[in-house]
């Protein structure tokens, strides 16, 4: 079993601050201010009872909301385009639907996922002016239920959303197909919300304390 909840817990909270301090060291000395790298924290639902979209409002019943947590980073490059890597952990309870079957225990569920994503929106609007982004994105992900891995593609879309230089709100819904169907793997929808944070650069911001 995946107790990525409890034993893990420290060890991801680990990870997550040295990746955060590694990356705002680096950015530093980056003048990439229309391509920056951007961290983002935030929620997620995963919709897993293979209904389709035949109970599309059945939340107490078919969503997944337990323990929900995301961590991202992302680097935008050629301006429109940017390449995300993220954890997801949530925790389907006991008597929710999964795969069309209640569910007689709680499952850990973690996934893992490499994005690739357009900002579309920037074809259509003056990005500089816009108070969103908005895009599509596909990847390649790895989803683990209790420890039982199995592969997946996604495809889907989200929009970003200007609050001030460096921060954002955004939004996302993903489709995910898996590549290793079982009763223990099936596809499913995720979608997520949170926050990200663009890394200012010192040459426009400049860091006093880095020389």
């Amino acid at each position: 079993m995946i107790v990525a909840n409890d034993t893990y817990k420290p060890i991801v909270l680990l990870f997550i601050f040295n990746v955060l301090f590694s990356f705002h060291s680096r950015a530093q000395n980056f003048d990439d201010t229309e391509n920056p790298w951007i961290i983002g924290l935030g929620v997620l639902i995963v919709h897993d009872s293979n209904t389709q979209l035949s109970k599309p409002f059945g939340f107490n019943d078919n969503y997944h909301f337990s323990n929900p947590f995301k961590f991202l980073v992302e680097k935008r490059f050629l301006n429109d385009f940017g390449l995300e890597g993220s954890l997801n952990f949530n925790r389907y309870k006991k008597g929710k639907t999964r795969n069309g079957i209640l569910l007689d225990n709680p499952i850990d569920f973690l996934a893992t996922d490499l994005t690739f994503k357009y900002y579309i929106t920037n074809l259509l609007v003056n990005k500089y002016r816009s108070s969103f982004e908005g895009y599509v994105h596909v990847g390649l992900g790895s989803t683990f239920y209790d420890g039982d891995r199995g592969l997946n593609t996604n495809f889907g879309g989200g929009v970003t959303f200007y609050m001030s230089t460096h921060f954002r709100l955004f939004t996302q819904a993903t489709g995910k197909k898996t590549l290793s169907p079982s009763p223990n793997r099936s596809n499913y929808l995720q979608y997520d919300f949170g926050i990200l944070y663009r890394i200012p650069n010192k040459h426009r911001y400049p860091c006093h304390s880095c020389d």
